[in-house]
């Protein structure tokens, strides 16, 4: 009868319960989680996702590692096209972005929470939970009492699994661009127990069958998948060396040192038939027999659990190296202690030793140490044959291990940001476009005092913030800051290259470009600041965030008004499409307030107000006042009209109404008084009877104020002042 040690191991805890991940540390578990390769085009043909394989090992984890995951469930690609003008009478072009919904699963086992996720090796999410890349994310840790993913059970109905016991993650929307329009490959940084866990304690666990062990080796984290607990077992022992013995009819796994049972010398040495036994047989190999160095293969969470290499090496001849490798996380210098005892193991145990007892010897186990004289052994195994007991022992002792720490070298990844607490802002903006519109244009944007935001979710109050509704989130980060200094007053009809506007950007990661005239004729570079619309030519860094702007483009769009006007400490907002969240009509009127709720934001979170809204909507001031003298001493007040549907004025002659009728209203103010006339037309005449009687009231001057009537209210008023 022979009892092997790991053959005890195989009987004791055998039952299928997954195995070693892999033969390399950061090889996939499931080849079929990548997506093919990015396919050419503006324009996917084929909108389905490759998901996994029938029958793919699923790990269980513990403590904290990073893992790839199997896809158990995924949509289609979703694709949405979006129509961009190319201009007048140049057409249009249709673009199209890609998004997929697919579900994760990570662990055999309940987790109880997910850190980062990588996608193609870039992060998806931070630590701190904030999303690199838009979608929606919801993690299940395995819970008993798990209920369906509502994403899954919506698209599959009533028969949409649980999966109790298993911790997945599910990806609503994963927006694509940045992954060539594929589903990348993803891994997560899972932990799942809240400290590290001793060795004993997981493989008891995964047995299943009333073992007990003591605390082992204290791991970081580990992967365990594979077919049953003896792959598992065989690669702890190749590092952590333990036995398996039969304590009271209950298996026991036991790492620490067993107590040692004395063996006389006289007491060997027992015989079969008249053939006599030595006492102890002692078999030395060469000291080349061993390896010479030993390296071992782990995750290294200093470097973002990727694998990382320590190796020992011993002293004297040989040529022959070991390299294992295990699923485990750990840091540099405990790896380099467990590889340096394990080659001194290797090393004590090239002696071996034959040894006969009685057949009372037969409570000796496989696993059990003995002292035989001055020397120190572990049962490998144990044979009976003819009432004789066999042992064939494997040297044992300390081993020396380097008190020096070891170094994981520098890690290579991308640096995971802080989202930082939000900026909000809301943006009366005038209108934009090329045609007049019926309602206010609000802008929301929002970015972050780090280069780590990314997006915050929106809420808006339509009762003066007496309760907020959940809109969507914001627009991709807005570059916005502070002015440094109030701008100075400037030309609105040339460029003004006299000032210079000097901003201080919310962090410095943001980044200004320069443009030439036909981009800004395009409406590259536009910037509220304060109230006025600008656009700028050239931007110069500073340094520390801070940015000058030239070649200053002034009181763009009917923002005239507002170039004298600027004070210290005014906002800065470049407006981008990406940028902007514009609020739907029905919120615009009256006061608007916004809200945003991000990953770095703490109660009481920022609000944004705007009490009247209307700039988009609103006619334009007439330019060009004049005054002209009429035969019979009257004055002509004249001056040309825009429109919100004639920006461009290319052709010269009068621009279209762009409001339901053409209505105007003149304020003639004199120190005598204050005269109002409402008119149809575009000129007004100062009689000679109304001046003579301004005259005669004292007045030496009249000052005209004309205003646009539109559908909405009344331009800002455009001034002229004559002598009297």
């Amino acid at each position: 009868m022979a009892t092997l040690v790991l053959t005890t191991v195989g009987s004791a805890l055998g039952g299928p319960i997954g195995g070693m991940i892999s033969a390399m540390l950061g090889q996939q578990a499931d080849r079929a989680l990548f997506a093919p390769a990015a396919r050419e085009g503006a324009r996917l043909s084929d909108l389905a996702i490759q998901t996994s394989t029938y029958g793919a090992r699923i790990p269980k984890l513990f403590g904290a590692t990073r893992v790839s995951g199997t896809v158990i469930w995924a949509t289609d690609l979703r694709e949405e096209r979006h129509r961009q003008s190319n201009g007048k009478g140049r057409g249009s072009t249709n673009t199209y972005s890609y998004s997929a919904s697919f579900a994760v699963l990570l662990s055999a086992r309940p987790i109880v929470r997910i850190g980062r996720i990588w996608a193609d090796g870039n992060l998806l999410r931070g630590s701190g939970g904030d999303l690199k890349v838009e979608t929606r994310l919801t993690v299940h840790t395995g819970s008993a009492d798990q209920l369906p993913d509502p994403l899954i059970a919506a698209a599959e109905g009533g028969g949409a699994p649980a999966y109790r016991g298993r911790a997945y993650a599910v990806f609503d929307g994963l927006q694509l661009a940045s992954y060539g329009n594929r589903i990348p490959s993803l891994s997560f940084e899972v932990f799942a127990d809240a400290a590290p866990v001793a060795g004993g304690a997981m493989l008891a666990e995964l047995a299943q069958a009333g073992v007990v062990a003591d605390a082992g080796p204290i791991l970081d984290g580990f992967v365990a998948s594979g077919d049953d607990v003896r792959g598992v077992a065989e690669g702890l022992a190749g590092v952590f060396r333990f036995a398996v013995r039969d304590e009271g009819g209950v298996p026991a796994l036991r790492f620490a040192a067993a107590p040692s049972t004395t063996i006389a010398i006289e007491a060997l040495g027992a015989s079969i038939g008249d053939a006599p036994a030595p006492r102890l047989a002692i078999d030395r190999r060469p000291a080349d027999a061993v390896p010479v160095a030993l390296t071992l293969g782990y995750a290294d969470p200093a470097r973002d659990y990727q694998p990382g290499l320590q190796r020992a090496r011993r002293e004297g001849a040989g040529l022959v190296e070991d390299r294992r490798e295990l699923p485990v996380t750990m840091t540099a210098t405990a790896a380099r202690a467990a590889a340096e005892r394990a080659l001194g193991r290797l090393s004590l145990e090239r002696t071996r030793a034959t040894a006969t007892l009685p057949w009372h010897a037969l409570t000796i186990k496989p696993g059990d140490a003995v002292t035989i004289g001055d020397g120190a052994w572990r049962v490998a195994e144990v044979s009976l044959e003819k009432m004789i007991v066999r042992l064939d022992l494997v040297a044992t002792g300390a081993t020396t291990v380097a008190t020096t720490s070891a170094a994981s070298g520098r890690a290579v990844g991308e640096p995971d940001l802080p989202p930082g607490p939000t900026t909000l802002a809301l943006v009366d903006l005038p209108q934009l476009g090329d045609t007049a519109v019926a309602a206010p244009q609000v802008a929301i944007v929002a970015a972050g005092a780090s280069a780590g935001w990314r997006r915050a979710e929106l809420l808006v109050s339509s009762d003066a913030g007496a309760s907020f509704e959940p809109v969507g989130t914001t627009a991709l980060p807005a570059i916005m800051g502070r002015v440094a200094q109030p701008l100075p007053p400037g030309s609105v009809s040339t460029v003004d290259r006299i000032n210079a506007l000097d901003v201080v950007l919310l962090n410095a990661a943001m980044l200004l470009n320069d443009a030439d005239t036909t981009a800004l004729l395009a409406g590259a570079n536009r910037a509220m600041v304060g109230d006025e619309l600008l656009q700028y030519g050239r931007a110069r860094p500073l340094g520390q965030g801070v940015w000058r702007l030239f070649e200053l483009w002034r009181g763009r769009r009917g923002t005239e008004w507002a170039v004298g006007g600027h004070g210290a400490d005014e906002a800065f907002v470049l407006i981008e499409d990406v940028a902007v969240v514009l609020l739907p009509a029905e919120r615009t009127q009256g006061e608007v307030r916004a809200m945003a709720v991000g990953i770095g934001d703490a109660s009481p979170y920022p609000v944004a107000t705007l009490a009247r809204p209307g700039a988009a909507t609103m006619p334009l001031s007439p330019v060009a006042l004049m005054a002209a003298p009429l035969p019979g001493g009257d004055t002509m007040i004249g001056w040309t009209r825009r429109s919100r549907e004639g920006w461009r004025w290319i052709d010269a002659i009068d621009a279209p109404i762009g409001e339901e009728r053409e209505a105007w209203r003149v304020t003639r103010t004199t120190s005598a008084g204050v005269y109002v006339t409402d008119i149809a037309t575009g000129g007004l005449t100062y009689t000679a009877a109304e001046r003579a009687a301004d005259r005669a009231a004292g007045a030496t001057a009249a000052t005209f104020a004309v205003v646009q009537l539109g559908n909405h209210g009344g331009s800002r008023p455009a001034l002229l002042t004559i002598a009297l």
